[in-house]
């Protein structure tokens, strides 16, 4: 991916970057069976959107689980696709739409050995 730190919209929180409008994370570990299918289903999505992928309109990123750091993945995409095995027996296939809202603040909680 071309990083390009481009003018700063005081509107958003980060500065502008060039990157794909559309995102498919994949989450899972191949090593755990069943657990695998996020990884699975985005490698087939590489295969089939080769050329969107080429073209810097689609990006795919395959990790274990979805973590905070994540969301500097997310953030400015215009769609996101996430692909996550469940264990519930309900076999649906479940999408959200999210809206963006402004935090209203900011919290962080640590432990430690003391």
């Amino acid at each position: 991916m071309a990083w390009s730190l481009g003018g700063h919209d005081e509107t958003r929180p980060w500065p502008d970057v060039s990157r794909a409008p559309v995102l498919i994370i994949g989450i899972g570990n191949p090593s755990r069976g069943d657990d695998a299918l996020g990884p699975a289903v985005v490698a087939r999505i590489e295969e089939l959107l080769a050329a969107e992928i080429a073209g810097g309109h689609v990006e795919t990123l395959i990790d274990f689980q979805l973590q905070l750091e994540h969301t500097l993945d997310i953030a400015g995409r215009e769609t996101v696709f996430i692909v996550d095995a469940s264990s519930g027996s309900d076999w649906t296939i479940g999408s959200s739409k999210l809206a963006r809202r402004k935090a209203s603040r900011l919290a962080f909680q640590t432990s430690g050995p003391w």
